[in-house]
């Protein structure tokens, strides 16, 4: 049994489901580590 298709009977995500999430998480520390994200809370937290 390979590591994937345990992570998949562990968490009943596909493989590509897992990657999305890895990627949209990776994009959220990139986009709070240069401050972008503070920026667009504030904004929102004026409007």
């Amino acid at each position: 049994m390979r590591w994937q298709q345990r992570v998949r009977v562990a968490t009943g995500l596909s493989c590509w489901q897992i990657m999305l999430h890895l990627l949209v998480v990776a994009l959220l520390v990139m986009g709070w580590m240069s401050g972008a994200l503070v920026r667009v809370g504030l904004g929102l937290c004026v409007l």
